[in-house]
């Protein structure tokens, strides 16, 4: 496995342990939980590793 698939392993598996459900951008259900975090979304500028949605208000960072 690359440092990348590591980290992104990771990654995934913080976000899964601090209740987000990671979803492939192909197979998005955005009901699946409060918090979904998807996998490679597209924008513009190239594709985001992993876009958070919630459905409730996330805390405002502040930096």
């Amino acid at each position: 496995m690359t440092p990348e698939q590591q980290a992104r392993t990771a990654i995934d598996t913080l976000l899964a342990a601090a209740g987000w459900v990671v979803q492939d951008v192909g197979a998005v259900h955005i009901h699946a939980a409060r918090g979904i975090a998807i996998r490679e979304f597209p924008l513009r500028a190239g594709p985001v590793r992993v876009l958070p949605r919630s459905t409730h208000p996330l805390p405002s960072l502040r930096c």
